[in-house]
C-alpha cells in the first residue's frame, strides 16, 4: 500500500461506507453491566421494547448479533439487557458506535458524511436513562418493525467471485490477501460491490483492490491464490475499490458515475480474520460487483497520498515536511506521546485537463502506533463558497481495528472541488509509549518489551501516513 513521488497510486470508485458502523473492538470491549441498579420498572424511564430497541437496531444490531463480529448480542431484551450500563457508558463517550470522523477545534469540515452512524445526544441519553433505570423490558407490542431494507446482496449484481478457502486459527489477527479474476476481456465501468463473509465470525473486514497490472501473481507461491498481507496488498499498482465490515450497505456509486477497469484487470480482496472470534473456522468469502458497459457522466478514481521519505516534486517543499527539529525524516521516537508526521502535494498542472475536479469522498490510513489523522486542501480558487484553507477530514481517536472512509453528502455539483496549484496535507499523530493501549497489546503480540524508533514500513510495528482521495470528473484522467 505504498505512495510514493507525489500522486502514483490510483485507487477505483467510491469511499462509501469502508469501514465500522458499530460493535466492539477486536479485543473485546464493552462488558456486562456491574451495576445492576434499581428493580426494572418501565414507569421509572424507558424501556427496552419502546425507546431502546429502535436504536440498537438501527445503529448496532449489524454487528451485535449471534455470531457476529460484536463481542456480545443486542438482538432481543434477553441479550441486551446484561449489558445495559456499558451500552450507556461506551455511547456516551462515544467509543461506540465506531464512526472516526469528528468535529475538532482546527477541523470543520463543510459538508457532512453519508451514512454518518453516530448516535444523536438524545439517543445517547435515553440508553443512560435505560441503564439507570435497572434495564426495563416494557411492552413486547411495542418493539419496532424489523428493518425491511436487504443488505445482504448488491442489487443488479453482475458478477459474484467467490475467495479461495481459509481456516482461521491464530491467536493473533490475520491480514490475508486473495488473488480473483474477473476475467474482464474488455474496458467496463464499476458500480457496485458487496462483500458476502462465509465466517461472519471471524470475519472483521474486507478491502477490494483492482490490479490493472496483475502484479498480485507475483506474490502467490506455488501457483496459489492467496498471501499474508499486513497493511495493503503490498504492490505499487493497487487500486482500492472499496470495503465491506458488519452492517455495510453494498458500495454503490451514483447511476452516473462508473470506475474504469480495463481488460485483464484481477482483484485482490484483503481480509482482516479476528482473532477473538470463534475458531478455528473456515472462511469462503464471496465478492458481488455490478458492471456497466456504457461510459458514465463521470469517473470516479482515487489517489492515495503520503508514505513519502523525503521531499520531491517540481513544487519545492511537496513530499514528508520537516519535522519539529528541522530535518525531513519519517521517525517516530520511542516513547514519544505527541508526535507528528506531515505529508504535502501540489496538484499537478495537468489535473486542468480533467476539467471540473470533484472531491468525492475521504479516508485515512495509519497503523497501531497512529492517534489522530487530519487531511486539508488549500485551493488557488476556493469554489461553491468553500474556505481558501479546508479541512476535509479530522479523526481525532484513529482506530486501526475500525477503519473506514467517508462520502460526502451533496449533490455532485456541489462536492468540494480540487484544481491545479491546490495543496492537500496529510498529518498523521502518532504516540510511540507505553500509554498508547493498541501499541502495548501488539508488543505483548511480538514480544518486545520496550519502545522502539519505528520508520515507514507494512509490518506491525512500522508505520503508515496515507490519506485517500475519491475524485470524480467527467473525462477519464
Amino acid at each position: 500500500m505504498k505512495a510514493s513521488r507525489g500522486l502514483v497510486l490510483f485507487v477505483a470508485a467510491a469511499v462509501g461506507t469502508l469501514l465500522a458502523h458499530c460493535g466492539g473492538t477486536s479485543d473485546g470491549g464493552g462488558g456486562a453491566s456491574s451495576d445492576a441498579g434499581p428493580a426494572p420498572d418501565a414507569a421509572l424511564g424507558p424501556t427496552f421494547h419502546k425507546d431502546v430497541e429502535p436504536i440498537v437496531q438501527k445503529h448496532c444490531t449489524m454487528c451485535h448479533t449471534e455470531g457476529g463480529i460484536g463481542p456480545f448480542s443486542m438482538q432481543t431484551y434477553a441479550a441486551a439487557k446484561d449489558y445495559a450500563s456499558a451500552m450507556a457508558s461506551r455511547t456516551k463517550d462515544r467509543t461506540m458506535p465506531p464512526w472516526g470522523a469528528e468535529e475538532t477545534a482546527s477541523c470543520k469540515p463543510t459538508h457532512a458524511f453519508r451514512e454518518d452512524n453516530r448516535l444523536s445526544p438524545a439517543e445517547i441519553a435515553t440508553l443512560e436513562a435505560w441503564s439507570r433505570a435497572g434495564a426495563p423490558e416494557g411492552d413486547p407490542k411495542d418493539a419496532p418493525a424489523k428493518v425491511a431494507r436487504d443488505i445482504s446482496s448488491l442489487p443488479a449484481k453482475t458478477d459474484t467471485l467467490e475467495l479461495s478457502a481459509y481456516t482461521m486459527s491464530s491467536p493473533t489477527d490475520v491480514m490475508r490477501c486473495f488473488v480473483v479474476d474477473p476475467k474482464l476481456t474488455a474496458t467496463r465501468y464499476l458500480n457496485g460491490y458487496h462483500v458476502v463473509p462465509g465466517a461472519l465470525g471471524v470475519v472483521h473486514h474486507a478491502l477490494i483492490y483492482a490490479d490493472p497490472k496483475r502484479e498480485s501473481l507475483k506474490k502467490v507461491q506455488g501457483g496459489g491464490d492467496q498471501y499474508d498481507c499486513f497493511g495493503g496488498p503490498q504492490f505499487d499498482s493497487a487500486n482500492l475499490v472499496g470495503g465491506w465490515v458488519p452492517g455495510s450497505v453494498p458500495g454503490e456509486l451514483p447511476p452516473n458515475v462508473g470506475t474504469q477497469m480495463d481488460a485483464g484487470t484481477l482483484f485482490v480482496v484483503q481480509v482482516h480474520y479476528h482473532a477473538g472470534g470463534p475458531g478455528p473456522r473456515e472462511d469462503k468469502t464471496k465478492i458481488e460487483l455490478r458492471f456497466t458497459d456504457q461510459k458514465p457522466e463521470y469517473y470516479a478514481k482515487t489517489r492515495l497520498i503520503g508514505n513519502f521519505r523525503g521531499a520531491f516534486g517540481t513544487t519545492p517543499g511537496d513530499g514528508l515536511q520537516p519535522g519539529a527539529d528541522g530535518k525531513v525524516e519519517f521517525m517516530i521516537p520511542p516513547g514519544a506521546e505527541g508526535h507528528e508526521e506531515v505529508m504535502r502535494v501540489t496538484m499537478p498542472p495537468a489535473l486542468a485537463a480533467a476539467g471540473t475536479v470533484y472531491l468525492y469522498g475521504v479516508g485515512g490510513h495509519m497503523h497501531y502506533i497512529g492517534v489522530s489523522e487530519e487531511l486539508r486542501i488549500k485551493h488557488v480558487a476556493p469554489q461553491n463558497g468553500a474556505p481558501a484553507d479546508e479541512c476535509l477530514l479530522g479523526i481525532p481517536r484513529w482506530d486501526f481495528d475500525w477503519q473506514r472512509g467517508f462520502a460526502y453528502a451533496a449533490p455532485i455539483e456541489q462536492l468540494p472541488q480540487v484544481a491545479a496549484g491546490d495543496q492537500i496535507t496529510v498529518k498523521c499523530g502518532y504516540n510511540n509509549s507505553m500509554s498508547n493501549p493498541k501499541m502495548a497489546r501488539v508488543m505483548r503480540e511480538t514480544g518486545i518489551t520496550a519502545p522502539q524508533p519505528v520508520t515507514l514500513g507494512e509490518s506491525t510495528l512500522d508505520e503508515m501516513c496515507l490519506g485517500a482521495f475519491v475524485f470524480l470528473a467527467k473525462v477519464p484522467f
